[in-house]
This record gives C-alpha cells, sequence and structure tokens, in this order.
C-alpha cells in the first residue's frame, strides 16, 4: 500500500509485468473484477473479490465514477512470489501496486504484514483516480495521491494517529511543498509524509466539506494546474493551504504537547521541591535531637 506514484510509473514502464512466468494462475471473476490466484487460496479469492466490489461501490460514489470497468487482481501467495513481480525487496513494507495506466492491482496475499482486505481500497483510489482524471492526474503532487487515497479508503490506524501526533507535537512537520514530486526514502520519512498527506486532505475535507476534493477534480478535467485547480476550488493558494494546514495540526498537537511538558515540569519541580522539604525535616530533626542531647548533658553535669 506505502508507495510514491512516480515509483509506480517507473515500474510500469520497466516492468511491464503483473506475474511471474512461475505463478500457476487461477481466475475469478467478479461483476468488475477478475481475481487472480493460485491453488489452495480460493478463498483468500473469494474475500478479495467481495472486498473489491464492496468498495468500487463505496468509490464510485465517492468520487463520483459513472464508469469503471473490469480491473484485474493479482494475488500472490507468498512474499518472494511479489518481491520478483514488482521488483521490491522482501524486506520493504510494501504489500500493494496500482498499474494506473494498464488498471490493474498486484497485492501480496500471504498476510504477512496486512490483510488483502486492508490493501484493496487503497489501490483502487489510485486506479479510479487515474480512470476520473486521466492525463491531468499527473498534476496532482504526490501528496494529494496519497492523501486521497487514505481518506477515501478509510487507510487510517491508531498507529498512524499517533506518528501524526507525535510529528506535529514535535514540530517536525514536512512541508507539503516538500512531499510534491517525492517522498523520503527512509522509513521515518515515509511513514511521516503518508500520514501528512492523509491529514492533509483529511483538513481539506473537513474544513471546506467534502465537495472540494471533487471540486478540485473538476478543474483539474478543465485544464487547470494544481495551484489554480485548488485555489478556483478552496480560495486557497498551496502556499496558503500549507500555512493554514500546519497551524490547525499546531493548534489541534502542539498546545497539548506544551501543556504535557508544563505539567512534566511542574511535577518534576515539587518533586524536588518535596525532596527537599524531606531534607530539611531531617535536618531539623536532626538538629533538636542533638540540642535535647546537649541539654541533657548540662543537666547531668549539674
Amino acid at each position: 500500500m506505502k508507495r510514491l506514484l512516480v515509483t509506480m510509473m517507473v515500474l510500469l514502464t520497466l516492468l511491464g509485468q503483473c506475474a511471474r512466468a512461475d505463478v500457476q494462475w487461477r481466475v475469478m471473476r467478479t461483476n468488475h473484477f477478475m481475481i487472480y490466484y493460485t491453488a489452495g487460496d480460493e478463498s483468500v479469492a473469494q474475500w478479495a473479490g467481495d472486498t473489491a466490489e464492496k468498495w468500487q461501490a463505496i468509490l464510485a460514489q465517492k468520487m463520483q465514477l459513472t464508469s469503471v470497468g473490469t480491473v484485474p487482481i493479482y494475488l500472490y501467495p507468498d512474499r518472494r512470489a511479489f518481491s520478483a513481480a514488482t521488483g521490491y525487496a522482501p524486506g520493504s513494507s510494501i504489500v500493494g501496486l496500482a498499474h494506473v495506466r494498464l488498471r490493474r492491482i498486484q497485492v501480496d496475499a500471504s498476510g504477512a504484514f496486512t490483510s488483502v482486505a486492508g490493501v484493496i481500497p487503497h489501490e483502487l483510489v489510485h486506479i479510479f483516480t487515474y480512470q476520473r482524471l486521466k492525463g491531468s492526474a499527473t498534476r496532482l503532487p504526490i501528496w494529494m495521491h496519497e492523501g486521497l487515497a487514505k481518506y477515501w479508503a478509510g487507510d487510517w490506524t491508531g498507529n498512524d494517529a499517533d506518528k501524526l501526533a507525535d510529528t506535529a507535537g514535535g514540530g517536525h512537520i514536512i512541508p507539503l511543498a516538500k512531499l510534491s514530486r517525492a517522498f523520503p526514502t527512509d522509513d521515518d520519512g515515509l511513514s511521516t509524509a503518508y500520514v501528512e498527506s492523509y491529514s492533509a486532505v483529511k483538513y481539506m475535507a473537513d474544513t471546506y466539506s467534502p465537495q472540494s476534493l471533487l471540486d478540485l477534480f473538476g478543474e483539474l478535467e478543465k485544464g487547470e494546474l494544481f495551484p489554480t485547480a485548488l485555489f478556483n476550488s478552496i480560495g486557497r493558494t498551496p502556499e496558503q493551504f500549507d500555512d493554514d494546514w500546519q497551524k490547525y495540526l499546531w493548534d489541534k498537537y502542539g498546545t497539548a504537547r506544551t501543556m504535557r511538558i508544563l505539567t512534566s515540569l511542574v511535577s518534576g519541580l515539587m518533586a524536588v521541591l518535596a525532596v527537599f522539604a524531606f531534607r530539611a525535616r531531617q535536618i531539623k530533626k536532626r538538629r533538636k535531637a542533638a540540642e535535647m542531647a546537649e541539654d541533657e548533658s548540662v543537666i547531668n553535669e549539674q
């Protein structure tokens, strides 16, 4: 699921295949999908087909698609087969790939990283975005492509929420302008880019209504470039939108983080004061004991 659109396009051009020659495919057809699977994985194929049909209906409504055609989905039985077919390293976190021009999806169906049902909706958004926008899809920045996929597919987890809170609260937000053409390649930077993309798209939908996303599509379909299309949709330039979104994140997460830090400092200070107070009482007791011992010594001498 995690990957960059640019990488997808390069792989599409260079690889040009959807399956290894040594994978013996069986086919299960649904109304809108051709599910390719291997022997013994009939239940996985059925699950994938049901999931794809369910999300096809959901996304067709959300994205206002009039026709989706037939989309092939290849379910690779293990990590080795998926890696060989896509070119991704076996240790990579990539579990799905959408070939947007050929309208087909490849999925690691081994379940080693995540379920098939969690991968298919995300990849379908990529397929349908390109189908809806055609050549205009390249005008969308990468963060918008991935943000839309996560937002429309409901691809959001508790770990994603924690990552966003830590990133925003710690003041480590990557400006959207730096996520327009490529995402970071390191694991931490990549995960940050994905959660930020989702957050930015959700902020746009929540602030200006979900229709604003489709308005943006409409502007791109007219031939507008992204900056103009965004301004015509929500009345903000990309730079203004980025500033607004980052301020929103700071208000939501940064203030809370500051309060937590202040609370921790106060608690720490109180603990230090408690230690000093305890030490002061101990010193006072020792002095009192010494004075009493001295008084007793004087009385005995008398």
